[in-house]
């Protein structure tokens, strides 16, 4: 959330999200090199230094502890390898490779893939741990997934486009969440355009599900 409202430049709920995310765990160097970025907007010199003090502390901790690790442990660490018997192999990935190349490639595949909502087709809605309502828990997280530019930048997009607080049990009854145009007619509009949400196509492309045939 921090990140949403830094890309909007609203800088004052951004630092308190990521002064919270901080509460949460101490240890994120990306957040506090996110601050820093904040409190240079601001034209806080002395903060924006010490947060992005603090990010190259953490990240240096980060990188040597496993290097450390490694060395302590390095020949048992040379013994691993990929799993070979089959009940602990991803049965998928060889349905995913399929796909993909006969699509020519991944973003081919998540354009031109059909959908089959699973939430869609079992009647379900999820609700996060900030009182968000979702079809599933994937469509979800894509809000907080750091390590995907494209997922930000989709759930930066969906909050521009039906307002802050479209889909918050907070403000909202579960009636009107259900009742927006998105649940209504754009999500299952977009499943047969560009504007799809890439997650969506990767969770529930009809060609396979990465984790359905691991489930008990």
């Amino acid at each position: 959330m921090g990140s949403v409202y830094a890309s909007k430049k609203q800088w004052e709920p951004a630092i308190s999200h990521y002064q919270k995310a901080l509460e949460i765990r101490p240890n994120f160097s990306g957040v506090y090199r996110n601050l820093a970025k904040v409190w240079t907007q601001l034209g806080k010199i002395e903060e924006a230094n010490e947060a992005f003090q603090q990010a190259v502390k953490l990240q240096l901790a980060q990188e040597i502890a496993p290097a450390k690790a490694a060395k302590a442990n390095k020949e048992s660490s040379v013994e691993l390898k990929p799993a070979s018997l089959p009940q602990y192999q991803n049965p998928e990935i060889p349905n995913f490779r399929k796909a993909v190349q006969e699509y020519g490639g991944l973003e081919n595949y998540f354009q031109g893939i059909e959908i089959n909502c699973q939430s869609q087709k079992k009647a379900e809605i999820y609700v996060s741990f900030d009182a968000e309502l979702w079809p599933c828990c994937y469509t979800a997280q894509t809000k907080y997934a750091h390590y995907s530019d494209t997922y930000m930048t989709q759930a930066i997009a969906l909050f521009e486009k039906y307002g802050q607080g479209f889909n918050n049990l907070r403000s909202k009854s579960i009636k009107e969440v259900l009742e927006n145009v998105w649940y209504q007619k754009d999500l299952a509009k977009s499943w047969s355009c560009s504007e799809r949400l890439e997650i969506c196509a990767l969770v529930c492309g009809k060609a396979f599900h990465p984790t359905s045939s691991q489930m008990l």
